[in-house]
């Protein structure tokens, strides 16, 4: 039986589009969550997410985009394996959508 928990989540974007068609961009985003996240804790722990980045729709189904992420997990465990972790890099994304 799993006890009920309360997670808060909150989440910015910010986009600029621009270019005669529109079809570039400039964004950031910002993601929180903070809770007790893990069932065998009763402490809370909490993820951020900050992203910066840019793209091109190469047409109206084509996408390629690129971000720098920092990633950060706050107040796990020590033997969990997301203790301390965190990521921070480059992402580079091509979609296309039917």
């Amino acid at each position: 039986n799993n006890p009920k928990r309360t997670v808060n989540q909150l989440g910015l974007d910010l986009l600029y589009r621009f270019g005669s068609a529109k079809n570039i961009f400039l964004g950031g985003r910002y993601n929180t969550v903070k809770g007790k996240l893990l069932v065998a804790n009763n402490n809370e722990q909490s993820i951020e997410r900050i992203a910066v980045g840019a793209g091109w729709f190469i047409t109206k189904q084509i996408l390629l985009k690129g971000e720098y992420v920092n990633q950060k997990y706050k107040d796990f465990p020590s033997k969990n394996i997301l203790a301390d972790g965190e990521f921070k890099g480059i992402v580079i994304e091509a979609a296309i959508g039917f």
